[in-house]
C-alpha cells in the first residue's frame, strides 16, 4: 500500500521539493495547497479517498497558517 501525502507550502520551489522528494522515496503526492484554507478545501476534495495518510506543512503561511 502506498502512503498518500498532502503538501501544504505557501513556497512553490519548496512544494516542488517536497513533492520530489517523497516521489522519490516512494510516496504518493495526492494534493498540495498554499495555505491552510487551500489544504482544507483540499481535504474535502479527496474525501473518498485518496485521502492523505499524512500532511506535510509549513507552520508560518499567510491566512490559516499550519499552527492553526
Amino acid at each position: 500500500m502506498t502512503v498518500t501525502v498532502l503538501v501544504v507550502d505557501d513556497d512553490e520551489d519548496i512544494r516542488f521539493l517536497v513533492r520530489t522528494v517523497l516521489t522519490r522515496a516512494g510516496l504518493e503526492v495526492v494534493a498540495e495547497a498554499i495555505d491552510g484554507v487551500e489544504a482544507l478545501a483540499a481535504l474535502e476534495r479527496l474525501d473518498p479517498p485518496p485521502d492523505p495518510a499524512v500532511v506535510v506543512l509549513d507552520n508560518r503561511m499567510p491566512g490559516l497558517s499550519g499552527l492553526e
